[in-house]
């Protein structure tokens, strides 16, 4: 049993390390389940996504600065955050909030 547990495990990391890239947590939503928030309230929705570009934001700002030395740049407060990704969205339903947040990122 334990060599069946053991293999899965090995089986699972083998698939993660073959792929190049994977976007999890919010960012991952689509813009359709964005603008459509099932079961959470547009402002709790909102907090969550909002958290989740900040996030991202953050990193890309960190990784920019240490590849070029580029000065950080401040990030837009929370509300053009949303207002950013509602019209983003709204534009590009097909989209994602990753995509969003990269549209958002190139902007300012």
């Amino acid at each position: 049993m334990l060599l069946i547990i053991a293999g899965a495990t090995l089986c699972a990391g083998q698939s993660q390390a073959e792929s190049k890239y994977a976007i999890a947590g919010s960012g991952s939503t689509s813009c359709g389940q964005y603008l459509k928030p099932p079961k959470l309230s547009k402002p709790m929705s909102d907090l969550i996504m909002t958290t989740w570009i900040q996030g991202y934001l953050s990193g890309t700002n960190t990784q920019r600065f240490i590849d070029t030395k580029v000065e950080m740049r401040h990030q837009p407060d929370s509300e053009s955050i949303i207002a950013f990704v509602d019209k983003f969205c709204r534009d590009n339903p097909l989209k994602s909030v990753y995509e969003a947040s990269i549209a958002l990122d190139m902007s300012y």
